[in-house]
């Protein structure tokens, strides 16, 4: 961080993001922008390390008909179909309308095909875990 407050960032040329004043999801999700805005990222995931500061381990498991399986790091007030975009997204196989998120034992079933006019997008908690089913077709 630079005495102005900002961070100069790798290909972003003149870009100057402010870091004083923002939280740590904040900043990051302000330079995931910046590099998708400037079409240098598609998808970036920024994880922000204050110094000293202990490493925030908490995700949420994805599994199933996904581009990439794994863990995604937790983000405050983060939704599922975020959860399924960092994962890279569904495969070509993936049966949104069957969508499984597992929390504390219980499973809860989600049509994920047009979350934008439903308006049914559930928040996500650390430890949870999400299983697209692969469709029969």
């Amino acid at each position: 961080v630079a005495n102005d407050g900002t961070v100069r960032l790798p290909y972003l040329g003149n870009i100057a993001i402010k870091a004083v004043g923002r939280t740590p999801s904040e900043l990051s999700l302000q330079i995931e922008t910046a590099y998708k805005n400037a079409k240098i990222y598609s998808n970036p995931t920024i994880t922000i390390n204050p110094s000293g500061a202990q490493v925030d381990n908490r995700v949420i498991s994805v599994q199933g008909e996904v581009k990439i399986s794994g863990d995604v790091p937790f983000r405050p007030n983060m939704t599922l179909s975020e959860v399924i975009s960092r994962a890279g997204g569904p495969s070509d196989f993936a049966k949104m309308s069957e969508v499984k998120l597992v929390r504390n034992g219980q499973t809860t079933v989600h049509d994920m095909r047009n979350t934008t006019s439903t308006g049914k997008d559930p928040k996500v908690e650390p430890g949870d875990r999400v299983v697209i089913p692969r469709s029969r077709f």
